[in-house]
């Protein structure tokens, strides 16, 4: 095994220290919180979401240690929203241009679309294959030793050895979950009960492990598989509440 040497040693001293020097990186968080607020309103969306891309890359180059995989998530999402006019509709920029009231029946470029539900499909698909890799999920103890590192569970106590068929099942479920994720989310008859699946599974990952954001943001990205019919017909239904 190859032992640390002082320089290597010095140089992750040296990136843990970015954490508490408060001289450059204070600008950074303060203007990804105003970014990120005017994505949300909808206030110059489009170059909020560029600005948003730009920051979290930016962010990663400065120091990644204390980042998860819910900051490579945020990017690639950011990047499909580049291309999309996502200040369309519920938006302040809507109101200001005047679109409030628009019926929403006007067509717009679907690949943008596409290119994020895509992307959110290969994230289940790589993460599938990548576990299968490894003997502990093809075992089906991988849950189990997730539940029990100090650095991700959330319960206080062991897992009980009774658990151990249960354990398996969860890790094996995991598995299967994500390597079918791409094909059953393409067909309408199978898109809602897998992504109901997919809350089911996030939730259960909130609750029990130490992932940062990312089970908010998976089940925030489930908005780009809802059918853009119904989303239009919410729509028009909020333009008659806000007539009345």
């Amino acid at each position: 095994m190859e032992l640390p040497t002082y320089t290597s040693i010095w140089r992750i001293e040296k990136r843990l220290y970015k954490l508490y020097d408060f001289r450059l990186p204070m600008p950074l968080p303060v203007g990804q919180i105003a970014v990120f607020t005017a994505i949300t309103i909808g206030f110059r969306s489009n170059g909020a979401v560029v600005a948003g891309l730009v920051g979290l890359i930016g962010q990663d180059r400065w120091n990644h240690i204390p980042l998860s995989s819910a900051h490579q998530v945020m990017i690639v999402l950011l990047f499909c929203l580049v291309w999309a006019d996502s200040g369309r509709v519920w938006s302040l920029d809507a109101r200001r241009s005047n679109r409030a009231h628009d019926s929403g029946s006007e067509r717009v470029p679907a690949w943008p679309l596409l290119l994020m539900r895509c992307q959110i499909a290969v994230i289940y698909l790589s993460s599938g294959l990548w576990k299968i890799s490894y003997p502990m999920w093809r075992d089906g103890s991988a849950v189990h030793w997730a539940l029990s590192l100090n650095g991700f569970h959330r319960l206080p106590w062991p897992v009980p050895a009774e658990w151990a068929p249960f354990i398996a099942l969860l890790t094996w479920g995991t598995v299967l979950f994500e390597l079918l994720f791409p094909v059953l989310v393409i067909f309408r008859a199978t898109r809602g009960p897998v992504l109901w699946g997919g809350i089911g599974l996030h939730l259960g990952l909130l609750a029990t492990l130490e992932l940062g954001p990312f089970s908010y943001l998976m089940i925030a990205s489930y908005i780009a598989f809802v059918d853009p019919e119904y989303t239009r017909k919410l729509f028009q239904v909020q333009n008659k509440a806000l007539r009345v």
